[in-house]
């Protein structure tokens, strides 16, 4: 039986710097590399394009992957399930390190070879791979990365699942199930249900306001809520996240 394991680099007490570890035997798959933006905020003029890893890693802001020269192993898959910078905003500090290949859906995949240009401390060479939701990705002969479609603030967002000889683990983090999105399709849920008949041995999960009883509403339920404020005046001040391209649309729309 093979071996998994799941080695936890960074944000799992914390908003920001996500970054997961899963060893199968002797091979490894990453799941995500991201940015703590506020721990550069904090200081003036920082330039991050600039800047030496280990200087980033010092100030909390990226992971601290010095961890990974523990672990036996070779990295086969850099994989980043959508295209915020506290899931993809380490990529240019440290891809570089790991001879593998980064695998995105085809949104995500273009916001991080734009990051790869503007950096200027490292060359990044790491082959950019876009995968659709729905699509599988064959990392070697017993490994395989499969996208699942779910939505989030973004677009492009999907789950992870890395297949092995000994079962499923799925990368739950980011994710809204929401049945009647604003932008793209509704979640799969039929595959989250097959999936979990041909067996999940680990699933790593959101925890945001996971102490908050209830459920969130629809994107739909905003949607409503917008137009109604929209029409019921002659001219409105808005703002929003900058990240939140579903509420940017709403407006636009």
């Amino acid at each position: 039986m093979t071996e998994i394991g799941i080695v936890a680099v960074g944000g799992y007490n914390e908003m920001g710097r996500n970054m997961t570890a899963i060893i199968i035997g002797e091979d490894i798959v990453i799941l995500d590399m991201g940015l703590r933006l506020d721990r550069v905020q904090i200081h003036e003029d920082v330039e991050i394009d600039k800047m030496h890893s280990l200087e980033l890693i010092e100030m909390g802001a990226i992971p601290d992957d010095t961890i990974m020269k523990e672990i036996n192993g070779t990295v086969r898959a850099i994989v980043c399930t959508h295209g915020h910078l506290d899931h993809v905003g380490a990529i240019p500090k440290l891809a570089h390190r790991y001879n593998a290949p980064i695998l995105a859906t085809p949104y995500t995949a273009a916001i991080i070879k734009q990051q790869i240009e503007s950096e200027r401390k490292f060359e990044v060479c790491n082959r950019v791979i876009p995968l659709q939701a729905g699509g599988t990705y064959q990392v070697t002969e017993d490994i395989s990365i499969e996208f699942i479609r779910v939505q989030h603030s973004i677009i492009d967002c999907v789950l992870a699942a890395v297949h092995t000889p000994a079962g499923a683990v799925l990368y739950a983090c980011d994710f809204k199930l929401d049945r009647t999105p604003t932008m793209g399709d509704a979640p799969d849920f039929e595959r989250f249900k097959s999936l979990g008949r041909e067996g999940v041995i680990a699933m790593i999960t959101e925890s945001t306001n996971a102490g908050r009883s209830g459920k969130t509403p629809s994107e739909q339920i905003a949607k409503d809520m917008v137009r109604d404020v929209l029409l019921g005046t002659e001219a409105v001040s808005y703002t929003h996240l900058r990240a939140h391209e579903t509420r940017g649309n709403l407006v636009c729309r």
